[in-house]
């Protein structure tokens, strides 16, 4: 998949659609005899603001700009008519949204949707605006000129899909395994701080190795996207004491630890950790004994929830001033593991024993039949609504698609066997899974197809560092080609950052 040097041409395209968009049921359709038209990606005009020169009259200073809005992407698919139903002209009767890839490459299979590709250009939430073809008929003997149809689409997220590799990162600076990983950065044109893709600011949160019980948990920190990195002790946990999960929560980085005689909630500025100034602090304000924080997910800078034993579930509008909590062990019993939230109303936990909770209103929690009974659900990503992913310790993915009435068991190379550790989306169509094997390696899957079909990244014939596992996965805001993972290293040794980029 490597032709970086390669110029583009016509003939190395073709076209996929999915209907009703890319998601877990949706098949992609090859519309072979397709191609597609010159693209479009209005990104607005910009104003600029004058105010009157304070040196000269009659003349205007330009003071700031103001720039336009990005309007949708447009394409044209043009395809070959034949004696058979028309392949696009159902986009335009039904009107309702649906995607659209256009995948490029050389040396591959074309019909190959996972990996028979060098580069794709997505479109999600793309509709119908006009639907044509050539003359159909003639009143000449020669006149017998193919038909072609044309769909004129208008797409509200349009962007690349790439190839990745993967390079383990800050190895001087990484002692111990890696618990939780976050990408706590904005893209930022220089207006609000350092110019910044939204990919440069991450966060790895290690805790003291089994061997070493006598070490400090750690922040792994970098500003650069790990072209350098550093490292730091999480001061108010004790020597020996794990972390269990972290996340920024407006300004601060957020830890939370489960370990028994030094509990509790820990918080440092971010911006402070990247300077190397900063001075953490601990809190365990509304905590409960015996209901030790597990995991915390952040909708915003006032709605956070943090999960713990006992099922209890915790809620702060500020974690530097405690929680309060929300649900004290009645939706569940069970041990809690992970939370996501999906926004300040949609979240949803798992843990123990097929445990699975939500909230739809933020506030009241209810329990819903897992998809595994009797199995440890490991982790938690909502791509929708009602839309959950879980991965188990049975090696096997679930999914819903009705906020847990119905599950069904989503496959992939390998599953059924070992641990499905973590899941995250980086958008409707592109997601990525880390897996550990029975043989005890860590592995990534990513998915093209918003979960239709996972395959193990990365692609071509490039293999991922050794580990043992990986144990977290961040992704980048606007951007699917870059994500940063976190875990134990091979044999056990140390812990490990890989970064996956193209």
């Amino acid at each position: 998949m490597a032709n970086d040097g390669v110029a583009m041409q016509r003939g190395l395209s073709r076209i996929f659609t999915i209907e009703n968009q890319a998601g877990p049921d949706n098949v992609p359709f090859y519309h072979s005899w397709g191609a597609a038209g010159a693209i479009e990606q209005p990104v607005g005009d910009v104003t600029r603001q004058e105010a009157p020169s304070m040196t000269e009259y009659g003349a205007f200073d330009v003071v700031g700009e103001i720039p336009g809005a990005i309007e949708n992407a447009t394409t044209t698919l043009m395809l070959k008519d034949r004696m058979a139903a028309s392949e696009v002209l159902k986009f335009a009767q039904r009107r309702c949204p649906f995607d659209i890839q256009i995948h490029q490459g050389r040396c591959t299979d074309p019909r190959d949707f996972d990996e028979g590709w060098d580069k794709i250009r997505v479109f999600e939430r793309a509709r119908a605006t006009t639907y044509s073809t050539d003359e159909v008929g003639s009143l000449t003997s020669g006149d017998n000129d193919e038909v072609t149809e044309e769909l004129e689409v208008s797409a509200t997220n349009y962007y690349e899909i790439l190839p990745m590799n993967f390079a383990e990162r800050a190895t001087a600076e990484v002692t111990n395994e890696i618990i939780a990983i976050a990408v706590c950065d904005r893209p930022d044109c220089g207006d609000c701080g350092e110019a910044s893709s939204g990919c440069s600011k991450v966060f790895a949160i290690s805790g003291p190795a089994s061997s070493s019980p006598g070490l400090a948990a750690e922040v792994i920190f970098t500003a650069d996207a790990f072209t350098t990195a550093g490292d730091t002790p999480i001061s108010t946990l004790a020597a020996g004491q794990d972390p269990d999960d972290g996340t920024c929560v407006g300004s601060n980085l957020v830890v939370v630890s489960n370990a028994v005689t030094d509990f509790g909630i820990h918080y440092a500025p971010s911006a402070d950790i990247l300077d190397g100034t900063e001075t953490w602090t601990k809190v365990t304000t509304g905590l409960v004994a015996a209901h030790y924080p597990t995991a915390i997910s952040s909708a915003s800078p006032r709605d956070t929830w943090i999960v713990g034993d006992g099922g209890y579930v915790y809620f702060a509008t500020d974690p530097t001033n405690g929680v309060e909590v929300q649900d004290a062990g009645v939706a569940t019993t069970e041990n809690l593991v992970d939370v996501d939230a999906f926004s300040t109303k949609i979240v949803v936990a798992v843990g123990a024993n097929n445990a699975v909770i939500h909230t739809e209103n933020g506030e009241t929690w209810a329990a819903v039949t897992g998809p595994a009974p009797g199995v440890a659900l490991n982790c938690v990503a909502i791509r929708k609504d009602k839309e959950w992913w879980v991965g188990a310790a049975n090696g096997n993915l679930y999914y819903t698609k009705d906020a847990g009435q119905h599950w069904f068991t989503k496959a992939f190379p390998g599953s059924g066997s070992g641990s499905v550790k973590a899941v995250i989306f980086a958008s409707d169509t592109v997601g990525f899974m880390a897996h550990q094997t029975a043989a005890t390696v860590g592995r990534i899957l990513r998915t093209i197809s918003g979960g239709n079909t996972w395959y193990v990244s990365p692609e071509g014939t490039a293999n991922i560092p050794d580990n043992d596992s990986i144990n977290d996965i961040a992704v980048c805001q606007d951007e699917v080609n870059i994500i940063y993972a976190g875990g134990l290293g091979a044999n056990a040794a140390d812990g490990i950052i890989i970064k996956g980029s193209n």
